[in-house]
Formats: structure tokens, C-alpha cells, sequence
């Protein structure tokens, strides 16, 4: 029983991977850089964004220093995932670092191969901040996951007092 545990999370980080990839490509060859697509009645907007920096394309003109830092930094999230995996419990946090490593692999293919990240979805809230933030799928399972490792850790710190 222990393997099912151990694979399920490595199974996340590609699946992770091929969904972005394949999602980046249709907007990359269908996608309006102008005007957009609207969903969910408006709430949702659909547009190609290359950003060649961070998110809301901070540092963009340090394309090679954040492709550099991004390969650093997903590497050390594996060996944390690699020694976290062996050890009983810690389901949260494994399943957060597979989110966090298969989005973060996601957007460092486009990095090292486009030389800029295709981001493509904003929600349309009213809050200007949020309103300007256009993001991927990768941008969404890092968010997501380093929640789910943070309440992980949470949980697991509260168990040892």
C-alpha cells in the first residue's frame, strides 16, 4: 500500500505538466492577443499574454536570471519532494510540493524553450490588482499547492505540540 502512496503524487506533476502544455499550446496557435474570449459571463477572459518576466511581468528584461533561479528553485522542491516522499503521513504536503513542481515545470519548459511563459486567462472581478493579473494553469497549481503545503505544515506542527 505504501507504493500507491508514494506514486500518486509523482503521477500529479506530469499530468500537471501535459495539461498546461497542451493548454498553452491551443491558446499559442488559436488564442486572441487583443480582445480576448469572454466565459462565464464575462467573469472569466480568455487572451494570449507572453510574459517574459514574473508574474504581472516583474523582471522582464532578466529573462535568464529568472530561468536560471526557476531551475534552481524546482530543483530543490524535488529533492524536498524526494525526501518527504519515503516518510508515513504528510499527504498534504506531498500532494501540495507535486502541485507546486508540476506548474512550476510547466512554466520553466516555456522559459527554457519559448523564452517567455504563455499566460492567457484574468478573472474580471472589479478589483483592479486581480483584474491585471493574467495567469496559466501552472500559475494556478503553484498557488494551490504551496496552500495545500502550507495547511500540511500547519496540520503536521499542531499534531507535534
Amino acid at each position: 500500500m505504501a507504493g500507491k502512496r508514494t506514486i500518486a503524487p509523482l503521477l500529479l506533476i506530469p499530468s500537471i505538466f501535459v495539461t498546461d502544455f497542451f493548454a498553452k499550446q491551443y491558446i499559442e496557435q488559436y488564442g486572441e492577443k487583443e480582445e480576448g474570449r469572454e466565459l462565464f459571463r464575462g467573469r472569466l477572459q480568455l487572451k494570449k499574454h507572453h510574459n517574459t518576466g514574473i508574474i504581472m511581468d516583474f523582471f522582464r528584461d532578466k529573462t535568464e536570471w529568472i530561468l536560471v533561479v526557476s531551475g534552481i528553485m524546482t530543483a530543490l522542491l524535488c529533492f524536498c519532494l524526494a525526501f518527504l516522499l519515503p516518510k508515513k503521513g504528510k499527504r498534504l504536503m506531498k500532494y501540495g510540493l507535486s502541485f507546486v513542481i508540476g506548474g512550476a515545470a510547466g512554466n520553466l519548459y516555456d522559459r527554457a524553450v519559448r523564452h517567455y511563459v504563455v499566460d492567457y486567462a484574468h478573472f474580471q472581478t472589479g478589483i483592479s490588482f486581480i483584474d491585471r493579473v493574467i495567469f496559466n494553469i501552472s500559475d494556478l497549481c503553484i498557488l494551490f499547492g504551496i496552500v495545500m503545503t502550507a495547511v500540511g505544515e500547519a496540520l503536521s506542527d499542531g499534531r507535534r505540540k
